[in-house]
């Protein structure tokens, strides 16, 4: 039962809340917001002070300035090739007989590998034979119709008008004429068969495939010797100077990255080649060792050093030290426990050291990681 002011049996007021909860409800919400809001900054005060020092002192790596041997060293790219190789062709056109070899096959020198059908090629020297003995009897029967006895060349001397002259010589032309086209045909049958002149392996033919018709440069096949591989570098116009018959090199193949091939040079071309990026260079060739188990396949891609001069006793830095800015080149040195920025002069660089020539001594320490971070007298940690 509800009485006028709308109270319950127990006086407690439906429909609402009662003053003095909710105040306290929202002083006890609001200090609950202040903790955590303090309890954050603490958190992000203590990770920058404890973890951004940490990080800091952590990240700076120093080096040394140390006396070492340094390799002057000229850099080129190649790629494998043969040295000795043939590419094989027909003398003449005709009909694709036999294919006796596949890709692949090792052959032998003088093996025969593919013949073009030599029966029409017969039948021509035939005709052209026949010709002959038709040209042939027409000149004797010339000579014989005119009483000129057999004479040592085509002058005729012993004849008496010039227009005589003529006659026989142009039947002389023709019957010489007729004795080339014999001889051509004479060697088509020979040539029709395709003979490895060189011990070695077949890598490429054209048409496979027997009974088809080709011409002389529609069915090539070559061959060549593995055992001749060599690499053959591109060298910079600028550094073939530095590059030299019977010097040493070391030889990097992108199909086998962790051996090194030591090699020398076995010739420099004297006339350059235009690179594929159109700049100019010449093409030094190198050694490579036995080709066991066909290791070195041509058209494999690598890189080289050529060995210029081994430096003893060079003052170094490694290349991580150095800091480059503008027209000058610095390090940070560690003097007197402060980090100290010095300019220094370089010498021959490699790709993991630098040369100084002055600004850093033997033995100093250089920072080679963290740079970014110092300071001109930075103490030390």
């Amino acid at each position: 039962m509800v009485d006028a002011h709308g109270l319950g049996p127990c006086g407690v007021t439906r429909g609402g809340s009662s003053p003095l909860s909710g105040t306290m409800y929202g002083v006890i919400k609001r200090h609950k917001l202040t903790a955590l809001i303090l309890l954050g900054v603490v958190i992000v005060l203590g990770y920058y002070f404890f973890f951004q020092g940490k990080t800091k002192g952590e990240s700076i790596k120093l080096g040394e300035a140390k006396l070492e041997t340094l390799s002057e060293t000229v850099s080129a790219t190649g790629t494998v090739d043969a040295a000795i190789m043939t590419k094989l062709r027909f003398q003449t056109s005709g009909r694709l007989a036999w294919v006796g070899v596949k890709e692949g096959d090792m052959v032998k020198k003088w093996q025969a590998l593919a013949s073009l059908d030599k029966q029409e090629l017969k039948k021509k020297l035939e005709k052209d034979l026949l010709d002959y003995k038709r040209e042939r009897w027409d000149f004797d029967q010339e000579r014989e119709n005119y009483g000129v006895e057999e004479v040592q060349d085509h002058n005729y001397p012993n004849v008496l008008t010039d227009e005589l002259r003529r006659i026989l010589q142009k039947t002389q032309f023709d019957l010489d004429n007729v004795i080339l086209d014999v001889e051509i045909k004479d060697l088509a049958v020979k040539f029709a068969t395709i003979v490895s002149p060189i011990d070695g392996l077949v890598v490429d033919i054209e048409e496979p495939y027997a009974g088809v018709n080709i011409t002389p440069a529609g069915a090539e096949i070559t061959v060549i010797d593995p055992d001749s591989t060599e690499f053959v570098a591109e060298v910079d116009e600028v550094d073939v100077s530095f590059v030299t018959v019977g010097q040493e090199a070391i030889i990097r193949l992108d199909a086998y990255p962790e051996e090194e091939i030591k090699t020398t040079v076995k010739s420099v071309d004297f006339v350059s080649t235009t690179t594929k990026g159109g700049g100019t260079a010449y093409l030094v060739k190198t050694s490579l060792p036995e080709n066991i188990g066909k290791k070195y396949r041509v058209g494999m891609n690598g890189d080289i050093e050529f060995l210029v001069e081994d430096r003893e006793e060079v003052l170094v830095v490694p290349q991580e030290a150095l800091v480059a800015s503008d027209d000058k080149t610095s390090v940070w040195v560690v003097r007197d426990g402060k980090y100290t920025l010095v300019d220094v002069e370089l010498g021959t660089e490699t790709a993991v050291y630098a040369e100084i020539i002055s600004g850093v001594k033997s033995g100093e320490k250089v920072v080679i990681d963290g740079q970014d971070e110092l300071n001109e007298g930075t103490s030390v940690e």
